[in-house]
């Protein structure tokens, strides 16, 4: 058994990433499948990926010494537990039990987000930064605190759930009540889902020619390219998402003052069509604006960080 090499997943809410990775964060093999639904279903899917990755790593020599798994929303890492994750149908999914009955091998499980963070402040874009914030937008919507030199868990292990924050309150005068919150409306899935809505007022969108009038294959990606293409509904979209971020941006500034903020997720591949518009929105918002930067570690970044957290780097 190799103790300077685990496996790390990253359980996402489109795809489920595994690595073989030494204590070095050297990636030796990567293998990914789709993101599955529901208790069963994701119990299944991680035990069948760490099954393949065990046996590829076999062939080369290499027994893993333990596994690290980093998930979204709220996860007990003291008992391995998923308590909650609304995008991927979970609740009170126990993961380190079975799997290290199975596997008979140390898990760990650590959150996606605050995973991420971590990667960052070790070879990211936070490398050299004592305070930033990492923000994450893909499926869901949540934030990585890393505050004087350390990240930022919370008293209950649950901060920076900023998806949930309420653009508005509910009661009179919004009929859409805890609907209208930062996730809904900002969240890949959000977007395409506004956009799906606008397009019966748009009939001579640019997005509804690149899908051939098949809603169903609106993608972020496509709103993307449409924007790129000036059509007016995709850059008002963007724009739209932009300033819904603004606000809670501009709010986390005034109250954390933090060095800069650090972007990650699926919706933000768009770069500056997204980060531009964003940039006009805070400074409309704080009082005084940081730089936004994109992260440079792309889909690897969860497993990476759950990986140095089961190391212990810099946790």
């Amino acid at each position: 058994m190799n103790s300077e090499t685990i496996i790390s997943l990253d359980l996402g809410g489109t795809k489920l990433l595994g690595m073989l990775i030494n204590r070095s964060t050297a990636i030796i093999t990567r293998q990914q499948y789709p993101s599955p639904k529901g208790n069963e279903a994701v119990r299944d899917s991680i035990i069948d990926l760490l099954s393949s990755i065990i046996a590829s790593a076999e062939r080369i020599g290499i027994q893993p010494s333990g596994i690290a798994i980093c998930a979204p929303g709220f996860v007990d890492t003291q008992t391995g537990t998923m308590i909650e994750a609304e995008n991927l149908q979970v609740e009170n999914l126990s993961l380190a039990v079975p799997i290290a009955e199975q596997f008979h091998l140390p898990i760990r499980l650590f959150h996606d987000v605050r995973s991420a963070t971590l990667a960052e402040a070790l070879f990211g874009a936070g490398v050299g930064r004592g305070d930033f914030i990492f923000l994450n937008i893909g499926t869901g919507v949540a934030v990585g605190l890393y505050l004087d030199g350390k990240v930022y868990h919370g008293a209950a292990g649950k901060a920076g759930e900023i998806g949930h924050i309420a653009l508005r309150p509910v009661g009179a005068g919004n009929p859409c009540g805890l609907e209208e919150r930062l996730e809904t409306l900002v969240s890949g899935p959000a977007l395409v889902r506004r956009a799906t809505m606008a397009l019966a007022d748009e009939p001579d969108s640019e997005i509804l020619k690149l899908v051939d009038q098949n809603l169903e294959r609106v993608t972020t990606q496509i709103i993307e390219e449409a924007a790129l293409h000036q059509d007016p509904l995709a850059v008002r979209l963007i724009e739209e998402t932009a300033d819904y971020l603004g606000v809670v941006i501009g709010s986390m500034l005034d109250l954390l003052n933090p060095e800069c903020i650090i972007f990650g997720g699926g919706i933000t591949q768009m770069g500056d069509l997204l980060l531009k518009p964003i940039e006009r929105s805070v400074a409309r918002y704080a009082i005084e604006s940081v730089p936004l930067v994109l992260s440079n570690l792309g889909g690897d970044v969860g497993a990476v960080g759950a990986a140095a957290y089961y190391f212990g780097l810099g946790a």
